[in-house]
């Protein structure tokens, strides 16, 4: 059976991707389990690399998961999850100027239709 080759050309069918991601999911419950909430301890993001950059993100850890030495903070631990929050905050505000530049390009093209705001781009609105 010879596979598919897909990129930005030839773009993953949103209904293969789903499939994919349930597949993905239900190996994770079988393999880990639930807790009661029911979440599952593994958390994966499948990002669409033929319409989507890569996820930059790095994990930051939860903040009751700082490790302590009976009534001390280990500050290295508080730095870490500084460090990486920090590199989230830089990353999404880098890709917020890169999409706030590319809106102003194509308004100043006449390529936006309708409302003016963020609001009305992302909830689809058109204007008359």
């Amino acid at each position: 059976m010879k596979k598919t080759i897909y990129s930005s050309r030839n773009p993953i069918p949103e209904a293969v991707l789903d499939k994919f991601r349930r597949k993905l999911r239900t190996l994770i419950k079988n393999h880990f389990g639930t807790d009661f909430d029911p979440d599952c301890p593994i958390d994966v993001n499948v990002v669409d690399r033929t319409r989507c950059e890569p996820d930059h993100y790095v994990t930051v850890p939860y903040t009751h998961g700082a490790k302590w030495d009976g009534e001390k903070i280990d500050l290295n631990d508080v730095i870490d999850q500084m460090i990486r929050l920090t590199i989230n905050v830089n990353q999404a505000n880098d890709a917020m100027r890169r999409f706030a530049t590319l809106v102003q390009h194509w308004r100043s093209e006449s390529r936006i239709v309708g409302s003016q705001s963020l609001n009305g781009a992302r909830n689809g609105a058109k204007g008359k």
